[in-house]
């Protein structure tokens, strides 16, 4: 049974807009569907964070807090998780950030891609996440 007086997830979107194929506009709708605040958004750039703001807030109707760098965004936020949306070759690097942060993790697929032996890499994440209780899906 989930206790209605808890606070809703607070989950941080790393790559929101839809430039390649990106899911971010969809999986950020789903969020909000299921009952997650975002309250913030990562980018590479200014520009992207911007237009990832401006396009969340017409289509989905939220403001968000923009960073271009993940360290800050951690420092600056609370956040219970993250969604990685952005380019697959990112993905080991977030996934790396968030799994030492100790966020639980939802990573668009391929999960790891540019790896010189992606098995074994997503083994070890795998295996980190399990032993801090995370959850990455």
């Amino acid at each position: 049974m989930t206790d209605a007086s808890a606070s809703p997830i607070r989950v941080a979107l790393i790559g929101a807009r839809r430039v390649r194929m990106g899911l971010g506009p969809f999986v950020a709708r789903e969020l909000l569907r299921a009952g997650a605040t975002l309250p913030c958004v990562l980018g590479t750039s200014e520009a992207s964070v911007a237009q990832a703001r401006q396009d969340l807030e017409a289509t989905l109707g939220i403001s968000l807090r923009g960073y271009t760098d993940f360290d800050a965004l951690l420092t600056a936020e609370t956040l219970d998780a993250v969604a990685i949306l952005s380019p697959s070759e990112t993905h080991g690097f977030y996934l790396q950030k968030t799994l030492a942060a100790g966020l639980d993790t939802f990573c668009e697929k391929p999960l790891l891609w540019g790896e010189a032996d992606p098995c074994v890499a997503a083994e070890r994440l795998l295996a980190g996440f399990q032993a801090q209780k995370l959850v990455l899906w």
